[in-house]
């Protein structure tokens, strides 16, 4: 295990009748507030003006392109209303740059909220689309953080993941059939903050592929758990026809996550995983798995491949490396 620290400072607050601290929470930090409301994006976007307004620039690409340093943020105060970012309790924020068709952002222990109310009645009534995408968003969060990376498993860490995973693949068919289900859209709201706090990502060092490869929803007006939905299976395919070594890693996922029955060998246990995984998607989550369902066919899958690999020839920390060529190669799995 790689040394690190761990502290997160964010004071949360969960439950139904918990607003009622929030002027406790304020007062700590001053008198005036500006107020940021929207989807599950908007939490990044108070940590982007939190850290912007504290420099000497008004653009926040400044600050991803490293042209303005920056070390300090004004105080967030988070209410999600979607299970999905974890932007919550982390210390990222993700930004989508229109001009330039990408997604990219900044990162510091500075930006993690003071407090978070996690109220799961505010989840109700999020539609069934956004509560599936926001579902798979979590799990590949999970994906690119802990449970597929190329370093050893920390028993720890490691099950509790799995635990989150194979809670969120039981929960999400619940809160889509049952939207007021109080237990299942409390569920899944916890497991977003949890798959981010930093806890399960201790100790490791990896890129998150998967994330890198979505670069649907910065080039189309596509939720990014809607993009992680059509690649990830493909993703897992063509490393599992490329290295026969991720088979293990497949196997165990078909069987303690997604429930399959043992079939005797890691590769057909990783074949039948798959499938059961890209059915769960596009039967239980009502999601697509091709971008043909979405009528898109005029894509730049080179100009894709470049992004997927921050501008380099390839993702060398990646649960197994991807070059720009496996990118691309990728992305036509998903037409």
């Amino acid at each position: 295990m790689n040394d690190f620290q761990f502290q997160n400072t964010t004071k949360v607050y969960f439950g139904k009748d918990q607003l009622g601290h929030l002027h406790e929470e304020v007062l700590k930090h001053g008198k005036n507030v500006l107020v940021v409301y929207g989807g599950g994006s908007t939490i990044d976007a108070s940590k982007a003006i939190a850290a912007l307004t504290l420099t000497d620039t008004d653009d926040f690409w400044d600050l991803v392109e490293k042209k303005v340093f920056w070390k300090d943020a004004l105080p967030v105060i988070a209410m999600p209303t979607i299970a999905s970012t974890g932007s919550e309790m982390d210390k990222s924020c993700v930004i989508a740059n229109v001009d330039k068709n990408v997604k990219s952002g900044i990162n510091g222990d500075i930006l993690r909220p003071k407090a978070a109310f996690l109220d799961p009645t505010n989840t109700f009534t999020v539609s069934s689309y956004q509560t599936a995408c926001g579902g798979f968003d979590i799990m590949a969060h999970l994906f690119d953080m802990n449970y597929f990376v190329n370093s050893d498993k920390y028993p720890l860490q490691f099950n509790v993941v799995e635990t989150l995973l194979k809670t969120i693949r039981e929960q999400l068919p619940i809160a889509l059939k049952e939207p007021d289900n109080y237990t299942a859209r409390a569920t899944l709201l916890w497991a977003a903050s949890w798959a981010l706090n930093s806890f399960c990502t201790s100790g490791y060092k990896t890129q998150a592929q998967l994330h890198a490869l979505e670069q649907f929803s910065s080039t189309y007006d596509m939720t990014h758990g809607k993009g992680l939905a059509i690649i990830t299976p493909k993703w897992m395919t063509y490393l599992l026809n490329k290295d026969e070594t991720v088979a293990n890693d497949f196997a165990r996922f078909g069987m303690n996550v997604m429930g399959i029955k043992d079939l005797g060998n890691d590769m057909d246990n990783a074949l039948a995983g798959i499938a059961a995984f890209q059915n769960f998607i596009k039967v239980e989550l009502h999601l697509p798995v091709t971008l043909s369902e979405l009528n898109i066919t005029d894509i730049d899958l080179d100009e894709l491949k470049v992004k997927a690999c921050y501008g380099q020839d390839s993702l060398p920390m990646a649960y197994r490396p991807l070059t720009q060529e496996d990118c691309l190669n990728i992305y036509k799995m998903c037409l």
